[in-house]
């Protein structure tokens, strides 16, 4: 599909700006018509309704837009290098149509180069030249998996388990597993002395020997 390229002065040019409202939709759908259907600014007068929808009537705005100059006949001869024509069908020609827009021959050709490219670089990744295959698969190849060796029955963080920040093996691997947090010992037993209810410096004397337990158990 060929682009459409317009300059910035179009809708004030001379001829352009003096057109009515629905001549200059007819003349600017015919240049994006034209493109499409690669006739080279050629509009036949029997595909002039379809070239757009909002204007009723179009030929009397074809009329207007030969009048003001954009388009001509399509038999009349025309000095403009940039103007297609003169064309042996009963219609009109967009004048200097080629002025902004490629020929039909420069949009095939560019296509075909555009076949071509896309082609050769399909070819190129599904590893295929010339279209015969050199054996190179399109895919990743699959790496072995390895099973990192298990540790020493023994336990101890002393550098030979695999994958471990406390033996240093692998700084950024996963942390060593935290020691058990003791559990004090139930309210049941410490809750009494002597069979009365522990009180005021019993209490707290109680509390700072479980604290004291749980400390040498965490080292």
């Amino acid at each position: 599909m060929p682009w459409v390229r317009f300059d910035d002065q179009y809708p004030i040019h001379r001829k352009v700006d003096g057109l009515s409202d629905a001549a200059f939709r007819l003349h600017t759908s015919a240049i994006f018509w034209s493109a499409r259907n690669l006739t080279d600014g050629f509009v036949s007068r029997e595909d002039l309704d379809g070239v757009t929808a909002r204007v009723r009537t179009p030929a009397r705005f074809a009329a207007e837009c030969v009048r003001r100059g954009t388009w001509h006949g399509a038999r009349q001869p025309c000095a403009s290098e940039d103007c297609p024509g003169p064309v042996d069908g009963d219609g009109w020609i967009i004048h200097d149509y080629w002025f902004y827009q490629p020929t039909k021959e420069q949009v095939m050709r560019d296509r075909r180069s555009n076949a071509r490219r896309q082609a050769a670089w399909k070819a190129k990744h599904n590893g295929v030249s010339n279209g015969v295959s050199n054996g190179v698969s399109n895919g990743a190849p699959s790496r072995p998996v390895k099973e990192p060796p298990n540790p020493p029955p023994g336990g101890g963080h002393d550098g030979s388990h695999p994958n471990c920040r406390a033996c240093g093996t692998n700084r950024r691997g996963p942390p060593p597993e935290p020691a058990p947090t003791p559990t004090p010992p139930p309210f049941g037993e410490v809750g009494r002395v002597n069979g009365k209810p522990a009180r005021g410096q019993t209490v707290h004397a109680i509390a700072a020997q479980a604290r004291t337990a749980i400390t040498r158990e965490g080292t």
